[in-house]
């Protein structure tokens, strides 16, 4: 079965979602020390967030306030 769209006798193109229409595109690395890794891990899942990214953005939430 297939996921194209056709309108009026033209194909209708592809409805963009996902991380393409984020608008989010720098990526930041950081090194941590397993124990780090564990605790940061912990942290997120005891706030009820779904990743360490998730956490650690609200976070730093009052830090980029207005940017």
């Amino acid at each position: 079965m297939s996921d194209t769209q056709v309108i009026d006798g033209q194909v209708a193109p592809k409805a963009k979602s996902g991380s393409s229409t984020r608008q989010r595109g720098d990526l930041v690395g950081l090194r941590l020390l397993p124990q780090e890794k564990q605790r940061l891990q912990q942290l997120s899942a005891d706030g009820g967030f779904k990743s360490i990214q998730e956490f650690i953005r609200h976070a730093l939430e009052p830090a980029l306030a207005g940017v």
